[in-house]
């Protein structure tokens, strides 16, 4: 089966309508990506940045107040975390640095096995 034949004009009518939507996403594109440029580099004109080393430094400064009250506002829940983690993990008696008696008679047993002859 073969599609109808169109007619020329009717042709000409879609291909001029396709190039008229594309010459305006060309123009919307431009505009877009053209006028976020224009504000970058106005923006980077303003804050004085030159380099990378700029941005970092500037973002630091400006994000490190708000970093530390939010460090000293979370202090109380990471207390509370680490007590309870510490409460979670068993560390064994710390005061006796010698092994248990039971760890040194199992050493002595297990190492005192003789060679059969």
């Amino acid at each position: 089966m073969h599609p109808p034949p169109m007619d020329p004009e009717k042709l000409k009518a879609v291909i001029d309508g396709y190039s008229q939507v594309g010459k305006a996403f060309l123009a919307g594109t431009v505009l877009v990506f053209g006028g976020a440029t224009a504000v970058l580099l106005y923006t980077a004109n303003k804050l004085q940045l030159h380099s990378v080393d700029d941005v970092k430094a500037k973002g630091k400064d400006a994000v490190q107040p708000h970093a530390d009250m939010i460090k000293e506002q979370i202090a109380p829940l990471r207390k509370w975390a680490e007590d309870t983690s510490r409460k979670w993990h068993y560390e064994g008696n710390k005061e006796s640095k010698e092994k248990p008696l039971l760890d040194r008679e199992l050493s002595r047993a297990l190492s005192a096995k003789t060679r059969p002859n």
